[in-house]
């Protein structure tokens, strides 16, 4: 065996092994999303994701022989939002091309974890992390002794409810909300004392939600419950949802939180108004948009307070990226999403739906680091995606067997 030969075999084997770390990687990275706030999580994300996918990026074009051109969709959105930096204001193309290469890393860990493990693996792990991390947190509440009253009258977050994760109470809010999802997503069908502690972990998630008072979660987890609910027809899912509705019943009359609530829904978000500025400023630069990294600086109450983005994702696409960029954006999820709706697209779609109306009134650009916008956007499309192409490989080998 020559020099060469003997190279390219371990290259290869390298390569092997690196794509095994990576999809066991990735799981170690989702797990981590549910415990620390965005910066830690970036650790895990270089260490578990990003490292092992530099073993195989030159591997990765096996990725695009089949089922390409979804695949090819992703690096124009990415490609030309990176690009769009060069017309921005604060950020570099380099800066933006370096954001890109780390969802391409994330794309990777997830098609290998997708290969790896079932579908119904990845949504039991999501319900088996969240549930003890919610667990966590809420014995953590219990432990500092925190007043109800105060739970109820102000907002929190994982950071001032146990002392760890996200300091954000929408983001909070969005991570709380999966893990409901998650495990309502896998009741049915479950043994008696499993379906128990499904149902303690739904009712503890939303308890914690319910102290975020964070609107657009609540709102997008109550679509996605009754999407759930309606295409599924199953009993359990009347069952649980009568079981919460009890419980709800019981938190109303034992509390005021009718008028917290109540309150709290009259507050003034300026969404609106942000959302006009948003307009005036897509006119102004409709076909390129106004580039990435650029500074919307909207005005409210009367200049004295500014916000530096749209608070929408998909509005914000559009702002920074025109009608080129937003129209590549949509080309990107019609075609990731297209393939998948004819089949049993299942738990990440909802997923995804739950996740886009959680953005669509708080949400930032989707080209960044690991953040809100990769748990809430990235991750359940990716997933969704190659989910259903694991799926259909699957069946290709059956039948050829």
């Amino acid at each position: 065996m020559g020099f060469t030969e003997s190279l390219r075999l371990r290259g290869l084997a390298m390569q092997e092994a690196a794509y095994k770390c990576i999809g066991i990687g990735f799981l170690v990275y989702l797990a981590a999303t549910f415990i620390l706030d965005s910066g830690q999580q970036r650790s895990f994300f270089f260490l578990f994701i990003a490292l092992p996918a530099l073993f195989l990026l030159v591997r990765s074009r096996q990725l695009f022989r089949t089922d390409a051109f979804p695949l090819v969709s992703i690096l124009l959105c990415l490609g030309y939002f990176s690009l769009s930096a060069a017309w921005g204001e604060e950020e570099s193309v380099a800066h933006m091309l370096k954001l890109s290469l780390y969802l391409y890393c994330l794309m990777l860990g997830i098609e290998a974890a997708c290969k790896r493990f079932s579908s119904a693996y990845l949504v039991g792990f999501i319900a088996l992390v969240g549930g003890l991390a919610m667990c966590a947190t809420m014995l953590a509440v219990l432990y500092s002794g925190a007043d109800l009253s105060s739970l109820l009258t102000q907002r929190h977050s994982f950071a001032t409810l146990s002392g760890w994760g996200s300091d954000n109470p929408i983001n909070s809010a969005i991570v709380m909300g999966l893990v409901v999802l998650a495990a309502w997503w896998v009741f049915p069908g479950k043994k008696w004392y499993l379906q128990f502690l499904l149902l303690a972990v739904i009712v503890i998630s939303l308890m914690l939600m319910v102290f975020t008072k964070s609107r657009g979660p609540m709102l997008a987890l109550g679509v996605g419950l009754a999407l759930m609910t309606v295409f599924r027809r199953d009993c359990a899912d009347l069952l649980l949802a009568l079981l919460i509705a009890a419980s709800a019943a019981v938190l109303v009359v034992s509390t005021d939180i009718l008028s917290l609530f109540a309150q709290r829904l009259t507050e003034p978000n300026y969404r609106m108004e942000i959302w006009l500025q948003v307009w005036e400023r897509f006119q102004d630069n409709w076909l390129f948009g106004q580039g990435l990294g650029h500074d919307a600086r909207i005005s409210l109450l009367s200049g004295t307070v500014f916000v530096t983005h749209s608070h929408s994702s998909v509005f914000e696409m559009f702002r920074v990226g025109g009608v080129i960029g937003g129209g590549l954006f949509l080309l990107m999820v019609g075609c990731l999403v297209g393939r998948s709706i004819t089949k049993p697209a299942g738990f990440f779609l909802l997923w995804l739906i739950f996740g886009l109306i959680c953005l669509s009134s708080n949400g930032r650009a989707l080209l960044s680091r690991p953040s809100i916008e990769w748990f809430a956007f990235w991750m359940p499309i990716l997933l969704l995606y190659f989910s259903t192409r694991a799926d259909a490989a699957s069946q290709q080998s059956e039948h050829s067997a």
